[in-house]
């Protein structure tokens, strides 16, 4: 399995785990990571958007069904849908969503717009559950990088694993999420993964849910009893 992706593999675990049914893919590029959404039948509704019109052209034909999609049969069919536009900017499709993903994206946003972020995600949409992977800067030393250099020319910064903890625990205080970090790929005994990740999710929403699933198993049992 390729780094790219052990990187869905882990977002999809986490997604899978909080049994989300809808996601919304925050810089979708070429529709890589929603195409795979088809094989997960938890998944009923996902929404791409993407700043760039040629990446869109090619996530639109990602995503169109095709003869491997008919091996993978699934009881509901995935409503995707692609959005042209910019994900700093709030859109009335974002509304209603449970999750949101955003993968290797937020080192290419310049830093003074992380706040536009925050309050997309956090404020406007308010998921219950926001996944968020970057590169874990200190690992580019075993690429023999400089402390200025970055993986890709269009990163405007790289965070260490204490830059990235300290970035969502802000947010996390300021918009009361819960936080939680793993690592992705492999790990070096002192440059810790060569990725890094935060599942932010919101534990009054968790508890309601875990509330109804509870009154929903006593329901179920009551009905098989009878």
């Amino acid at each position: 399995m390729s780094f790219h992706e052990q990187r869905h593999s882990a977002v999809l675990t986490v997604l899978e785990k909080f049994r989300i049914s809808s996601v919304l893919d925050l810089g979708c590029g070429e529709g890589e990571f929603l195409r795979r959404l088809r094989h997960h039948s938890w998944v009923l509704k996902a929404i791409g958007i993407d700043a760039c019109m040629n990446s869109l052209t090619k996530c639109i034909r990602a995503c169109e069904v095709s003869c491997c999609d008919f091996l993978f049969q699934r009881d509901v069919t995935l409503e995707i849908q692609i959005l042209f536009g910019s994900f700093l900017n709030k859109h009335s499709e974002m509304k209603a969503i449970e999750s949101v993903v955003c993968i290797e994206v937020i080192e290419h946003i310049i830093p003074e717009d992380l706040p536009k972020l925050s309050s997309v995600v956090f404020g406007h949409i308010r998921p219950r559950v926001a996944v968020f992977t970057t590169p874990n800067k200190e690992y580019n030393q075993l690429f023999g990088m400089k402390d200025d250099q970055f993986r890709h020319p269009d990163h405007k910064f790289e965070w260490t694993r204490k830059e990235f903890e300290l970035w969502c625990l802000q947010q996390s205080k300021l918009y009361n999420y819960s936080v939680k970090f793993e690592g992705i790929g492999p790990e070096h005994p002192q440059f810790g993964f060569l990725s890094q990740m935060a599942t932010f999710f919101d534990p009054k929403k968790e508890e309601k849910i875990e509330q109804q699933n509870k009154i929903n198993n006593v329901v179920n049992n009551n009905n098989n009893d009878n």
